[in-house]
This record gives structure tokens, C-alpha cells and sequence, in this order.
């Protein structure tokens, strides 16, 4: 006997079991998700989004010759 539950269906069951967990229903409102209508592209994209919007040039490191800079002066 094989299972009948597909990818998909197994997907939505763990979305809507995050989604009635108060925890998680609390963070991805904090996320600006609903937590009623949540899907795992969506997320990825808000946490893209996040990821994104926190990238400045003081977090970028410094190329190897601007390191150097100092000693070949």
C-alpha cells in the first residue's frame, strides 16, 4: 500500500500546523505575513527581502589591495 499524501499536501499541512502555533503566528506577523495565508514562496521572499534591506557597505568586506593599502605607502 502506498501513501496517497503528496509533496504539496504534506507542505500545506505544516503550514497550516506553523500557522495555528501562536509562536510562529507572532513572528510572521512581525514579518508583515499573514499568518492565515502563508505559503513557503512567500516567506522566502519577505526573508529575501529582509536579508536584503540589511546589506550596507560596512558589512561588505574589504578587497585584499585596500587592506594592503597601508604597508605600500
Amino acid at each position: 500500500m502506498e501513501p496517497s499524501a503528496d509533496l504539496s499536501t504534506i507542505l500545506n499541512r505544516i503550514l497550516d500546523t506553523a500557522a495555528d502555533n501562536l509562536r510562529v503566528a507572532k513572528i510572521l506577523i512581525q514579518l508583515g505575513l499573514d499568518p492565515n495565508n502563508i505559503t513557503f514562496d512567500a516567506l522566502f521572499n519577505r526573508l529575501i527581502e529582509i536579508v536584503l534591506a540589511n546589506i550596507t557597505l560596512t558589512n561588505m568586506p574589504k578587497s585584499p589591495a585596500r587592506r594592503l593599502q597601508p604597508l605600500l605607502v
